[in-house]
């Protein structure tokens, strides 16, 4: 009765379709139950990304300023997913929430209690107090490094390279991508996101 699935939706990197192939949602019974859309600075997720596709689903083994610019992974299909969200899933579905990863990491424990109303589960504070510890920096790292993890998504592909962490250090603005980059993301956010404007995608 509490079953929860997270989805990547048509966007999901493993599917490597292009922007334009992504079409409509079909929600089926899912429509009915309460949804929760989790999103982030474009500049941070893009840079996550990258090292997510290249080190560790190994879908793509370009440079930075290539997998920005790609169709399968770049910043114009992250906006379009969040375009189709926009334009249809949200208004399919019966209840939905925003959470910003920004707000999670700032107040991971207001936002969890927020997150389990949304999805009408049961707040004890003793559970969400032992989540919010368990799911620190250094303690997501040490689990992912644990015998428990092995094989599991959480775990590194590779202990000696970093990059294949899936808890990791997600750096400054400009160590990954150069100031163009940067310039690109913004110009397509700009002229592409369609609600840009809303506060709860701000």
């Amino acid at each position: 009765p509490q079953h929860i699935e997270w989805t990547h939706l048509t966007g999901a990197m493993i599917l490597r379709q292009p922007y334009w192939q992504m079409g409509r949602l079909e929600l089926g019974d899912a429509k009915q139950m309460p949804w929760l859309l989790l999103v982030r600075n474009f500049h941070a997720t893009l840079r996550s990304a990258y090292f997510q596709a290249r080190d560790r689903v190994k879908v793509f083994q370009g440079t930075p300023s290539e997998f920005l610019r790609s169709p399968e992974f770049g910043v114009i299909k992250l906006v379009t997913f969040y375009n189709i969200w926009t334009q249809q899933a949200r208004d399919k579905v019966a209840r939905w929430n925003v959470f910003s990863y920004e707000n999670v990491l700032a107040d991971p424990t207001g936002q969890l209690t927020q997150i389990l109303e949304a999805l009408d589960l049961p707040i004890r504070d003793n559970w969400v107090k032992a989540v919010v510890a368990e799911s620190s920096f250094d303690r997501m790292k040490e689990l992912g490094l644990s015998p428990f993890y092995v094989g599991t998504p959480l775990a590194p592909t590779d202990v000696n390279r970093p990059e294949t962490y899936k808890v990791r250090q997600g750096g400054t603005k400009h160590d990954l991508f150069t100031d163009e980059d940067e310039t690109y993301i913004d110009r397509v956010v700009d002229d592409l996101f369609i609600a840009k404007n809303e506060s709860a995608f701000a």
